[in-house]
């Protein structure tokens, strides 16, 4: 990261929250939208079949209670 960029978001940082909010809601609106295709129901499904199995291996372990 620059030192610029550093630089502003230490800026931000120092901001009131009232004023971060509203520097965050411009920043948002000024971004270009990027293209971006949403992820198909295969994908989903794998994407949460991946996490259950990581759940079930956890608790298996007795990582969760």
């Amino acid at each position: 990261m620059s030192t610029v960029a550093r630089q502003l978001l230490q800026s931000f940082a120092a901001l009131a929250e009232a004023e971060r909010s509203e520097v965050l809601l411009e920043l948002l609106r000024n971004t270009p939208a990027t293209p971006y295709e949403a992820p198909s129901d295969q994908e989903l499904i794998r994407a949460a079949d991946d996490i259950f199995q990581e759940i079930d291996r956890r608790e298996f372990r007795g990582q969760f209670t």
